[in-house]
């Protein structure tokens, strides 16, 4: 159980720092001439431990679904790494409904988290229009590569829960994304 909680509490933290970074990006470039105040340090240390509790909580919730299930049968998982859908297929009762809780739980995380990526990356698209060709294409390049990460942390969390309607089907390929 230690490498799913480790697992699940950094990649919650990932997601919620995503959103951290959107905040900070939003602030120096709609705010410019406020981001030393608003970003003083207590405040980047209160929202770096806010993403920590965050991905803590999300680790605990995950966790406290499959917690006291009845384990039982080859303890061998027949994948890369110790994750909830592989874990659950030890468990010699039903798991429908506690794989309904894991879908819900980092489904709601991911969908939450991302609309609000878009939201904030919406009012700073809104708020270029104010600002001359060269500031608009500095602000995007300042914008470019938290768009990337975020591209490249949503597709894989988003194909591989959508793979798990099919879990009791046939053999998949086993595949290691970058966030489960």
């Amino acid at each position: 159980m230690t490498y799913p909680l480790i697992e699940h509490i950094f990649s919650g933290s990932e997601v919620f720092f995503l959103l951290v970074m959107a905040y900070d990006r939003y602030v120096a470039i709609c705010k410019p001439l406020h981001y030393l105040v608003i970003m003083r340090q207590r405040v980047c240390v209160v929202l770096l431990l806010v993403s920590w509790v965050g991905g803590f909580l999300h680790s605990v919730i995950q966790l406290g679904t499959i917690y006291g299930l009845p384990f039982c049968g080859p303890n061998v998982i027949d994948h890369f790494s110790c994750d909830m859908y592989p874990l659950l297929k030890l468990v010699s009762s039903d798991t429908y409904v506690i794989g309904i809780l894991v879908v819900a739980n980092g489904g709601l995380i991911c969908t939450t988290v991302f609309l609000l990526l878009l939201i904030s990356y919406g009012v700073i698209l809104h708020s270029l229009k104010n600002l001359s060709q060269e500031g608009r294409q500095k602000a995007l390049q300042t914008c470019v590569s938290h768009i990337t990460v975020v591209v490249c942390f949503f597709v894989p969390c988003t194909s591989l829960k959508h793979s798990w309607g099919n879990r009791r089907g046939g053999k998949k390929k086993k595949v290691k994304a970058i966030h489960k």
